[in-house]
C-alpha cells in the first residue's frame, strides 16, 4: 500500500505484524490495529495519522512514524523504540509508554511540542541511546532511579530537567 494517496482510514482488528513501509506515503489519518504487537522499519512513514492507541504493541521499527501529525500516543505495553521511530513527529504533544526500556537513537528527534515524558520501566540496564530526545521540545523526563544512576540522562535533551526517584 506503499504511496496509495487514497487511503484515509485503516481498519485491521486481528493482525500482529505491519511489514516495512507497508502504508509508507499515503494519507492515513486513523489506525485500528487493536491486535498489534509489531509494526516494522517505515511502516506508517510519512502520513497524516494525529493519535495513536494501540494496546498490544510490544515493538516499534525504525523511523515507522517518522514524518506524521501525530499528538497524542498510548502505547501502554510498548518496551522497544527503534531509532527516529517518531522523528519529525513535531507536534506531538502526550506520549504513554509506561513499559518502554529501550529508546533508539533520535526517536523523537524534531518532537517540538512534546514537553515531559515518563519512563517508569527506565533502569540501570536499559538500552536509550544518548541521542533519543535530542532535539525535541522535552523539558521534564521523569525516571524511577536517583541521580547516581543518570547515565546518558538527558539523552540529548538540552533543556530538560531530570526529575529522580519518580515513582507512579
Amino acid at each position: 500500500f506503499w504511496n496509495c494517496k487514497n487511503i484515509e482510514y485503516v481498519n485491521i482488528p486481528s493482525v500482529k505484524t505491519i511489514g516495512s513501509s507497508a502504508f509508507r506515503w499515503n494519507n492515513i489519518k486513523v489506525i485500528n490495529m487493536p491486535n498489534v504487537e509489531k509494526i516494522s522499519n517505515g511502516a506508517f512513514n510519512s502520513n497524516e495519522i494525529e493519535s495513536l492507541d494501540l494496546p498490544k504493541l510490544t515493538y516499534l521499527g525504525n523511523y515507522a512514524f517518522n514524518g506524521n501529525t501525530l499528538k497524542s500516543v498510548n502505547l501502554p505495553e510498548l518496551k522497544v523504540i527503534n531509532e527516529g521511530a517518531f522523528i519529525s513527529c513535531a507536534q506531538l504533544e502526550t506520549i504513554n509508554i509506561p513499559k518502554a526500556n529501550e529508546i533508539g537513537r533520535q526517536a523523537f528527534y524534531g518532537c517540538y511540542n512534546l514537553k515531559e515524558i515518563y519512563l517508569p520501566s527506565v533502569e540501570s540496564g536499559s538500552k536509550i541511546d544518548a541521542t533519543a530526545f535530542e532535539a525535541s521540545g522535552l523539558t521534564d523526563i521523569y525516571v524511577p532511579f536517583g541521580e547516581d544512576k543518570k547515565y546518558y540522562a538527558p539523552w540529548g535533551a538540552t533543556n530538560a530537567t531530570i526529575h529522580y526517584n519518580y515513582t507512579a
